[in-house]
């Protein structure tokens, strides 16, 4: 099969003072602040999400909507502290629902054109997340959005050969904008299932020659290129290993003596993290073990610093082509690393895997939905469209 070549931590204070991470200001714009309870009703807009996310124990949880639980897998972790945070834009006052909407913003600047989004599982679990949005904002994105399902598996990051399939890629890409007589927003993520930096670096000309393509095939054409979204791995770089376990590292290029420095970080992040729920959250969530790892905890600046896969596609646009856009989905998501699958204890989300023969959920690549991811993806997509 030709696979898919296109694939915050802080703690809650509940009483609205601000979260911060590690980071300073430097290039990261985000800032998460906890929710005020009247700001609840402008980011969960179902009643059932919210009695969820007010439920101060599981028998008040017990008497929430069932069929709204199994809806988002979030809210099957409503400790979970993402659930109760925003993103605050430090250089953007406007950025509060309360008077302000990306998602009612982005349906202004698609106006009549398709937003279609090419990519692997995370691009069309990210358009997910944007559509189930705007469908609670009842937001209609005239054309709606699209991941077509004939580019999900279309290219392999290791043929040898791969000038053929990146020209019928590039056909495809185009013939998809052209599809809406009006035009298209066409977003464009490759990352993930590249491991190697020589061979991403290979890819990277013929994904921007099709969008350059893409922007010349249709006046109102704007094709942007998508960052690869943060990973939350306990890995030192935060990206999947191949084989791991609490008490193993993965087998890497690191020294032993680097593995053993991080294992007892890791270590003693779990220990302060749980010591933290047993002081803030009542007693049946005490011994809830995260799955995934915020990247300070990791050593890393998270939103100040890009992925190895995000810094190469920078310079190499920056270089070769300066007017193709980025849209910035790395800083927005890695704030949300307690909001993967592989985080919450979650019953559809543990079937799902066990239908697919998977024993284990340990996903910390894919997100569960949240109305702040959403917001914040939204801004950045308008900040791309407008060429900012």
């Amino acid at each position: 099969m030709i696979a898919a070549f296109l694939t915050f931590f802080s703690f809650l204070i509940l009483n609205g003072a601000l979260i911060t991470t590690n980071v300073g200001n430097g290039s990261c714009p985000w800032e998460m602040v906890a929710l005020r309870e009247e700001e609840m009703p402008l980011y969960w807009k179902a009643k059932a999400a919210r009695c969820y996310l007010s439920a101060k124990s599981a028998a008040a949880e017990s008497r929430c909507p069932v069929e709204e639980k199994s809806r988002s897998c979030g809210l099957s972790a409503r400790h979970h502290k993402s659930n109760y945070m925003r993103l605050r834009h430090k250089e953007n006052d406007d950025f509060y629902l309360s008077n302000y909407s990306a998602t009612q913003e982005l349906k202004k600047m698609l106006n009549d054109r398709s937003l279609v989004w090419f990519g692997d599982s995370v691009s069309r679990n990210i358009l997910g997340i944007i559509g189930q949005r705007a469908r609670e904002m009842r937001v209609n994105f005239l054309h709606g959005v699209h991941n077509p399902p004939e580019l999900y598996d279309t290219l392999n990051p290791n043929d040898k050969d791969a000038a053929p399939a990146w020209n019928a890629f590039g056909d495809m890409v185009v013939n998809y904008s052209l599809k809406n007589p009006n035009g298209s927003v066409v977003v464009i993520n490759a990352g993930l299932h590249f491991h190697d930096k020589s061979r991403y670096e290979t890819a990277l000309r013929p994904i921007f020659n099709t969008l350059q393509r893409c922007d010349h095939a249709h006046p109102a054409n704007i094709c942007i290129f998508a960052e690869t979204t943060a990973q939350h791995f306990a890995t030192i770089s935060g990206g999947y290993p191949s084989d791991w376990d609490v008490k193993k590292l993965p087998n890497s290029a690191f020294s032993q003596q680097d593995k053993m420095a991080y294992k007892v970080k890791f270590i003693k992040w779990r220990l302060e993290i749980e010591k933290q729920q047993n002081n803030t959250l009542y007693p049946e969530t005490a011994n809830l073990r995260y799955k995934c790892m915020p990247s300070h905890a990791r050593g890393q600046d998270g939103c100040r610093t890009l992925s190895w896969r995000n810094q190469m596609a920078h310079e190499f646009k920056n270089k070769y082509f300066p007017k193709i856009r980025i849209l910035s989905v790395y800083r927005v998501t890695d704030f949300f690393w307690d909001m993967h699958f592989g985080s919450i204890i979650h019953a559809t989300t543990i079937q799902l895997y066990k239908d697919k023969g998977v024993k284990k959920v340990w996903d910390c690549t894919h997100f569960c939905y949240s109305p702040a991811m959403a917001e914040g993806l939204a801004f950045e997509l308008v900040n791309a469209l407008k060429g900012e």
